[in-house]
């Protein structure tokens, strides 16, 4: 009996020791880890009134809600002040105006003015640079697309990146129109979700991380974005 009691006592010796000795060495090999930076990404969209007014020197950036551009994941558009004056965007030149009808009577033309969305993506968390964020987006229409977010363009270390996005689609009033045609306004307007994810690189680190975006209201049975048809003809723009 004593045999079997020493025995007994010298296993949980032995085992005590042996936890100890792997406590010691997991706390020296985290020690010797890097600590991964604390990240986070808020997203907020918002509408806005068009034309924008963009200070002189200044620049906006623009995701031009159209299937040409879509389907094809061409990026952001971006629009510069020149540094001596401010400028107001869209101009004339750019977007025009389409006939109202009522109907099928003339209602005279869409005013100047239209709506859109303005998003600012901000970052919480240490201060570290991230360049190349991906934001993958849904179009209800048109599937996904990666909206690039790219920092380093202009200060590196990421507090807040903002964009617009416009719907670009609309539709010709037709040649003959019909006894109650009212110009088809909910044939152009655009939906989609954006992804609660974010991929980005951390300046430093060897791969990709995913970040998770905190989007107030964010419900998943709804869309997260609706941009409004804006009853205007986008110049090198075909008719959606």
């Amino acid at each position: 009996m004593r045999v079997v009691v020493l025995t007994l006592a010298g296993l949980l010796c032995f085992w005590f020791l042996g936890a100890r000795i792997w406590k010691e060495y997991n706390l020296e090999h985290q020690a010797l880890q890097p600590k991964m930076p604390n990240l986070s990404l808020f997203m907020d969209c918002n509408y806005q009134e068009f034309p924008v007014a963009i200070p002189a020197g200044s620049k906006i950036l623009v995701l031009q809600a159209h299937p040409s551009t879509i389907l094809k994941h061409i990026g952001l558009k971006e629009i510069d002040a020149p540094a001596d004056k401010s400028i107001k965007w869209p101009t004339e030149r750019e977007v025009v105006p389409l006939p109202l009808l009522f109907r099928g009577r003339p209602e005279g033309l869409a005013g100047p003015n239209f709506m859109g969305l303005k998003c600012t993506l901000k970052k919480y968390g240490d201060p570290i640079a991230v360049d190349t964020i991906v934001i993958k987006t849904t179009f209800a229409k048109w599937g996904t697309y990666d909206l690039i977010a790219d920092p380093l363009e202009s200060q590196g270390e990421l507090t807040d990146f903002s964009f617009y996005m416009l719907n670009y689609c609309y539709s010709e009033p037709p040649a003959s129109p019909q006894t109650y045609d009212t110009g088809s306004v909910e044939a152009v307007v655009v939906l989609g979700t954006i992804e609660p994810t974010a991929t980005l690189h951390v300046l430093g680190e060897p791969g990709r991380r995913q970040v998770r975006i905190t989007i107030p209201f964010r419900n998943s049975l709804q869309p997260n974005f609706i941009l409004p048809g804006s009853n205007h003809r986008w110049i090198g723009f075909p008719p959606c």
